[in-house]
């Protein structure tokens, strides 16, 4: 099944929130517009929402902003409910790579993971900082597969990874619904986190 590569990988966008605002009449909201843009977090959410930055800013959970009340905005949207729940999927998707790679402890194989779309891949990047034995002489038995259709992210990810102590690590830029741009491989794990959300129930089926 093949999309136009730019149909999940653009989001919404405004020609001008505010002046959507008076066309509602609700003037009311311009203050707080304008007082969100100041968070990093919010400004990216509102400029390209969905994005890959959007989320790592989520799972670093690092306030960040334009001035002093920016980063405080920043640090109470991190605070929220569904920012938590955005950074506990990270966390989960994280512990069970790292219990997929300690069950096979002992077969001395290597273990293959794939993340789809792999967008900034903390979810992998943080097995290096988990507490355990062992950790170096199991982390050099990760191949690590990361699928992606944009290029700029997978440069970002290529660098981040670099210095993880996987044995291996592999980013392919490709449409996650395109079977043809899978590696040619079987895995112990796959790890997808945000593209169902923006997928239809058919495309999902088929994904």
């Amino acid at each position: 099944m093949m999309i136009n590569p730019r149909q999940k990988n653009c989001t919404r966008r405004s020609p001008s929130i505010p002046r959507e605002l008076l066309r509602r009449g609700a003037v009311h909201l311009l203050p707080l517009y304008s007082l969100l843009r100041l968070s990093d977090l919010a400004r990216e959410g509102i400029d390209r929402s969905g994005s890959f930055a959007f989320a790592d800013h989520i799972y670093l959970g690092v306030p960040s902003g334009r001035t002093v009340l920016g980063r405080w905005i920043d640090a109470l949207l991190l605070r929220m409910p569904a920012a938590r729940a955005f950074q506990r999927r990270c966390e989960y998707a994280r512990l069970t790579v790292r219990r997929v790679l300690e069950s096979h402890r002992r077969s001395g194989e290597p273990v293959r993971a794939l993340g789809v779309p792999c967008g900034i891949p903390r979810d992998v990047i943080g097995l290096a900082d988990l507490p355990g034995p062992g950790r170096p002489s199991l982390l050099d038995r990760i191949e690590y597969h990361g699928l992606d259709i944009d290029p700029d992210v997978l440069d970002l990810a290529r660098t981040m990874t670099a210095t993880c102590g996987f044995g291996v690590v592999a980013f392919h830029c490709g449409d996650a619904l395109d079977r043809a741009a899978y590696p040619d491989t079987t895995f112990h794990v796959i790890v997808s986190t945000g593209l169902g959300e923006f997928l239809d129930d058919d495309e999902l089926l088929a994904f």
